[in-house]
């Protein structure tokens, strides 16, 4: 068991699971994707590089991104593996609100991303979210960047749904008041 384990009440362990296997699978798609379907003349090419590793942040320098990490994965692997446990390990009913309405936040995120927040291919053309294009990465445009979105939404819908249920377990809503 590790260290935060440890501090985190069995209530809020499987939230904890959801989260670290969240901060897991992203953690874990960016290189997998870069080594088995990217192609690094469009992992080369500016248009890309602005996208997944300049916008929002320029957090990591480009011979590491995009291999590693690209557009926002930092800020999603940083949410679920270290602002998460620590909030459960550390504090209480706020923590788990803040929790619950980042998650769905960030879900209604990766539902609208794919839609409303593309960049054009490399060849500047800016194609549908659900073919796969050959001038598009994972974090530009195209399907690789639609299922790279889908595949955190069940992570942050339960952990949206968790948190939820544990802040009302933990005291009750003004809603949930006996007259």
């Amino acid at each position: 068991m590790t260290a935060v384990g440890k501090l985190v009440s069995v209530e809020r362990r499987p939230l904890l699971l959801i989260s670290l296997a969240l901060g897991i699978v992203v953690l874990a798609l960016v290189p997998l994707h870069t080594a088995f379907r990217a192609q690094n003349a469009v992992l080369a090419h500016d248009d890309y590089l602005r996208p997944a590793c300049r916008t929002p942040l320029h957090v990591f320098p480009e011979p590491l991104c995009p291999d590693v990490v690209a557009g926002e994965s930092p800020a999603t692997v940083a949410f679920a593996l270290v602002v998460v446990p620590l909030v459960l390990g550390r504090s209480g009913r706020g923590g788990l609100l803040a929790i619950a309405v980042i998650s769905a936040a960030l879900a209604a995120l990766q539902i609208l991303a794919p839609l409303a927040f593309s960049f054009p291919a490399v060849n500047g053309e800016r194609p549908s979210p659900f073919e796969a294009e050959a001038g598009c990465g994972l974090v530009n445009c195209g399907l690789d960047h639609t299922v790279f979105h889908l595949v955190q939404l069940p992570f942050l819908v339960a952990m949206a749904l968790m948190g939820r249920r544990l802040y009302r377990r933990s005291g009750a809503l003004p809603t949930d008041r006996e007259p």
